[in-house]
């Protein structure tokens, strides 16, 4: 590297990390404003419609019959392709309880048809999605009057992770709690970037006007962070609202087992580039090349002895993230995640690059496939 270059390469790796920090910086003091919502002004149930997705939970759709039945809005459990029950068996476990159940008729399959299955044809102004493994907690079910009586199209809603006792799922629950930091903290400062569709409340009529932006229908995932986005282009940014009055809207539980959950962040990430937001790619890349640079000089200063510098870049990275972390961890109740975060935010790079280049070479094979 002569004269020239070297200053060029540490302007550009600085300029990078600046952004990084400078942009954990933005979500943490977006998520430390207050929040009041302003109660509804008639408090009466709310105008809407719970559509559940299910393929393969037979051992939970009692408790979904029981859970929901006596909610005072609608509730649709849709079958997805089951194999693990018979139609008829489904539907006879709800037969009585308060709670619609339908068997999806395709194709189309999968979740985003499951959901628009039921939000093409509702009557009710607003559709909540929820996952089988996920649980509204009380405070939200209470507070669904006042945000379906807002003027926002669509809302990101907080999901604290289940207890997790092994090291990889606290390494994933960390992963998945900063995550919904991004999430939420971006809606606040009206650039939405992420949501989750284990639990995603919206306006029916902007679904709808929305769908002319979508073109991910054919994609095995993404119904929350699609939907988002073509909300926010139908609706504008500012339709987006994050709810975080309350704590968590509900608890949502993930796979057991490292290779479980790895599948499950892989589908997540193949499916980034296909997002129509130039405000998502260009934190997607900034993610990326903040880990490269990260990963990298980490290597060559701890190489050539060079603490000083590797100090520094742990110092511009892993500092910001684990500010964020902790409001995270602390907002979502789970302190026992505390201990964790800086392990966790000093292997995530390395965890984050492996699952971009296996994301990239596995969605390279199925675009073969699909092609030979």
């Amino acid at each position: 590297m002569n004269g020239i270059e070297a200053p060029f390469v540490l302007s550009t790796v600085l300029a990078v990390m600046l952004c990084y920090t400078g942009l954990l910086t933005l979500f943490f003091i977006l998520l430390l404003l207050p929040q009041k919502i302003r109660p509804a002004e008639i408090v009466a149930a709310p105008s809407l419609t719970l559509v559940i997705p299910v393929r393969n939970e037979a051992g939970r759709l009692r408790h979904l019959a029981e859970q929901y039945g006596s909610q005072p809005f609608r509730t649709v459990v849709v079958n997805d392709r089951s194999s693990d029950i018979s139609p008829e068996e489904f539907l006879r476990i709800f037969e009585g309880s308060g709670v619609e159940a339908c068997v999806l008729h395709g194709p189309p399959f999968g979740k985003k048809a499951a959901i628009h299955s039921v939000a093409e044809r509702a009557d009710s102004e607003w559709i909540l999605t929820v996952d089988a493994d996920t649980t509204l907690l009380p405070n939200f079910i209470k507070a669904l009057p006042a945000l379906t009586d807002s003027n926002k199209s669509a809302w990101v809603l907080p999901l604290r992770p289940a207890f997790s006792r092994s090291p990889a799922g606290k390494f994933f629950d960390l992963e998945f709690i900063a995550l919904q930091a991004v999430g939420l903290a971006s809606a606040r400062g009206g650039f939405p970037l992420l949501a989750n569709g284990a639990a995603f409340l919206f306006r029916r009529e902007a679904y709808l006007k929305s769908l002319r932006f979508r073109d991910d229908f054919d994609l095995d995932s993404g119904d929350d962070v699609f939907t988002l986005h073509a909300v926010a282009r139908a609706e504008g940014t500012r339709s987006i609202g994050a709810y975080t009055e309350a704590g968590p809207a509900a608890v949502t539980l993930f796979p057991e087992g490292y290779r479980a959950l790895k599948e499950q962040r892989m589908r997540w990430v193949s499916k980034a580039g296909d997002v129509d937001s130039v405000a998502f790619k260009a934190v997607i890349w900034l993610v990326f090349f903040a880990n490269l640079i990260f990963v990298s000089v980490s290597a060559a200063a701890l190489l050539t002895a060079n603490f000083e510098r590797f100090a520094a870049v742990v110092f511009l990275k892993i500092g910001p993230e684990l500010v964020l972390i902790a409001r995270g961890v602390l907002y979502f109740r789970r302190a026992d995640l505390l201990w964790w975060a800086a392990p966790a935010a000093l292997i995530y790079p390395f965890f984050f690059l492996a699952l971009i280049f296996s994301a990239t070479m596995r969605k390279r094979r199925n675009k073969d496939k699909r092609h030979g």
